[in-house]
């Protein structure tokens, strides 16, 4: 899949409500939209959430919080993923401790492409929504290795929301490696 489907099947619209959901629409708006959801939680931090497979490999999870006495979506919070140990694979890697060499020494960007050049065009994407550049903040306390890249743009939009896109490589898991994008929209 190339990655402008990708980047489409994450955004869906063409506004700071990606997806087509804005903060404040019913839970109901969003089970028409997105469908049956994977997961309900209701009474205490009620969400829906919403499971995809994308891609060659490529996941994407959704999460709509709600109020729940008003139904009112509070945040929406999507998680893109993406392993680049398959694109090593794929490229004819074999020994485990020779990609864990290249993660460590931050040159696996050629089994990321695809999730680079998804994050690239959702920054400019938001860049363009929000017409100004976002606050960067580049230290994370449990993704703060070098080689985890971790790196937070935030916006915020006239007082009312604001939007943050984080990316970090998480291999808190031996043998599971994910690049990793959160995007999540809330009320300021």
């Amino acid at each position: 899949m190339a990655t402008e489907n990708l980047f489409d099947e994450i955004i869906k619209t063409n506004d700071i409500h990606f997806r087509g959901i804005k903060i404040g629409d019913d839970i109901n708006d969003v089970i028409t939209k997105e469908g049956t959801p994977t997961e309900e939680k209701r009474y205490s931090n009620p969400f829906l959430s919403y499971f995809y497979e994308v891609g060659e490999t490529e996941e994407i999870l959704v999460y709509y919080n709600f109020l729940e006495d008003t139904n009112e979506v509070t945040e929406i919070k999507l998680f893109f993923i993406s392993y680049p140990d398959f694109y090593w694979k794929k490229d004819g890697g074999n020994d485990y401790v020779e990609f864990t060499n290249l993660l460590e020494n931050n040159k696996i960007q050629k089994y990321s492409e695809i999730f680079l050049d998804t994050l690239h065009k959702i920054i400019d994407h938001f860049t363009t929504i929000f017409k100004s550049s976002p606050t960067i903040k580049i230290h994370d306390e449990v993704f703060n290795l070098p080689y985890q890249n971790f790196k937070a743009y935030a916006w915020e939009y006239e007082e009312i929301y604001r939007l943050s896109v984080i990316t970090y490589i998480d291999d808190t898991v031996d043998g599971n490696v994910k690049n990793t994008l959160i995007i999540s929209l809330r009320n300021f």
